[in-house]
């Protein structure tokens, strides 16, 4: 009975049905709810509907932000983007590794070759020769990229310099001088 009562002012309005005195009476959409009601009515659930899908679309994941791969493409190369790049935050003293995709030129692959190599920090990164880098990378078919600016990049990553460090960067070609 109750979700009749609910539902009266709408069947009253389609079904056209008469009700005894009494029910009458007693129910104040008795007569049914008119067209234009109705209408508003439905118009203002679509738009609650829609206005609840466009702010939950609308909130930004940022953990992809944090674990991507920072405009890197699949070569390692760093994409440049017309906007300006926001100024680095000094690293968290911790015991784990460094994120190396902070050095430009460096992608999710190349860190990962990196990492398994033994370089997991900006430190070991600096103190490695060019010529070592660039073997590792030969023997994984990346002989096309060149490590040149990657331990002068480590050096000031690791010394918390990240101002030189990005002034270094506006000025190299997706890693290269």
């Amino acid at each position: 009975m109750k979700h009749s009562l609910l539902l009266l002012p709408f069947y009253s309005v389609w079904a056209e049905e008469n009700h005894p005195p009494a029910v009458e009476a007693a129910n104040p959409f008795s007569g049914g709810a008119d067209p234009f009601t109705t209408i508003v009515l439905v118009i203002l659930l679509i738009l609650i509907v829609w206005f609840l899908l466009r702010v939950q679309s609308s909130q930004v994941d940022t953990s992809d932000l944090e674990h991507g791969d920072h405009g890197h493409d699949a070569h390692g190369h760093t994409a440049h983007q017309a906007e300006a790049t926001p100024t680095m935050a000094p690293p968290v003293a911790s015991a784990g590794p460094d994120d190396l995709r902070k050095i430009e030129g460096i992608g999710p692959k190349v860190e990962s070759l990196l990492n398994n190599a033994g370089i997991n920090t900006f430190a070991q990164l600096a103190d490695t020769a060019v010529d070592k880098i660039q073997s590792i990378l030969d023997e994984a078919g990346y002989q096309y990229m060149n490590p040149g600016t990657w331990p002068e990049q480590a050096r000031l990553a690791a010394g918390g310099n990240w101002e030189a460090l990005q002034k270094l960067q506006d000025e190299l070609n997706a890693g290269r001088s």
